[in-house]
């Protein structure tokens, strides 16, 4: 059995993580829409059962799944989780919602990818807007891997770690 209350620190970091997470992907609509009304009972609901870590992406929904995170933990009375988000991709506004292969209904971005030192500064300030706090625990390096970039992959790679 799991022991959710249990934490575990994150390489030698201060950073603290309970054995599970929860990714807040199918919060920005991935595959079906999901209601504001049942995004905030799945975030109230896991922290309820001791889910402590919470993961986005500016991806998930063009932002939808990090404004839903943001407001649940304005109005939220448990002590501060761990939150994670992603770069990699700068939104840029689109006149109205396009139509996306996994997400339904996102917001109007599209969203590009823009691993470049202003890129990754933007998609951080944006999330952090999004998410309505001062900063995240971690930090992550979205999707640099030959699906998302089957031309061009080894440069990629080459560029951003030597």
């Amino acid at each position: 059995m799991i022991d959710l209350n249990s934490r575990r620190r994150i390489g030698t970091t201060q950073c603290m993580v309970g054995p599970l997470g929860l990714g807040t992907a199918p919060l920005g609509n991935l595959y079906e829409s999901v209601s504001d009304t049942t995004a905030e009972a799945t975030l109230t609901a896991a922290e309820r059962c001791g889910i402590t870590w919470f993961d986005a992406a500016p991806l998930y929904g063009s932002g939808l799944a990090e404004i839903r995170l943001g407001r649940h933990l304005r109005h939220s009375a448990g002590s501060p989780p761990v939150i994670s988000t992603k770069v990699g991709r700068i939104l840029k506004p689109i006149p109205h919602s396009e139509a996306h292969p996994h997400f339904i209904a996102p917001l109007p971005f599209r969203a590009v990818f823009d691993y470049s030192r202003d890129g990754i500064e933007r998609s951080y300030q944006d999330s952090l807007r999004g998410l309505g706090v001062e900063r995240v625990a971690l930090l992550v390096l979205h999707d640099v891997y030959r699906l998302s970039h089957p031309s061009g992959h080894r440069a990629l790679v080459t560029l951003l770690f030597g």
